[in-house]
């Protein structure tokens, strides 16, 4: 396939490994500064396409939407259901401390200058399990590891 001149999600069977772990999935996407199809599954799959000049298209917020709604079914073992209630500050998120992710780098500058373009990375969400209980959760993206962490109502990290 060509590269295609826009941002564009793919879906298709059969799956194909993550590109970061060895997990199935059924998603890709092309985006206009990568030259290949990049194959992540629901925890790596986080599809922003922040590294542009416009403004996102309608299409490219949904594709966002749906990549935030995918991790969190897939935490949930692949049942109930998900919205996404909006961006939310990363320092309002219960347990989140951004020290891990700054001492990946040599300095805050290198860290500032990495995380631009990438606010907000936390989103919260409304799960919905099977027998109708509802509970927020905070879904962050790690700009360092390229991976979502699922945020609960505890205060802490959802168990693995």
């Amino acid at each position: 396939m060509e590269h295609p001149d826009k941002n564009v999600v793919l879906y298709f069977t059969p799956s194909l490994p993550c590109d970061k772990c060895a997990r199935a999935t059924n998603v890709g996407y092309f985006t206009q500064w990568n030259a290949g199809m990049q194959v992540e599954c629901w925890e790596h799959g986080y599809v922003d396409f922040v590294a542009r000049e416009e403004r996102p298209t309608q299409y490219e917020i949904t594709e966002k939407y749906n990549s935030i709604v995918r991790f969190v079914i897939g935490k949930k073992d692949g049942y109930g259901s998900c919205i996404v209630i909006g961006a939310f500050p990363l320092d309002s998120v219960p347990g989140y401390t951004e020290q891990s992710e700054r001492e990946y780098f040599d300095s805050d500058e290198e860290y500032i200058q990495q995380a631009t373009g990438m606010e907000p990375i936390a989103h919260l969400v409304r799960y919905e399990d099977e027998e109708g209980s509802t509970t927020e959760f905070y879904a962050v993206w790690s700009i360092i590891w390229h991976e979502f962490t699922l945020y609960g109502d505890n205060n802490s990290r959802e168990s693995e």
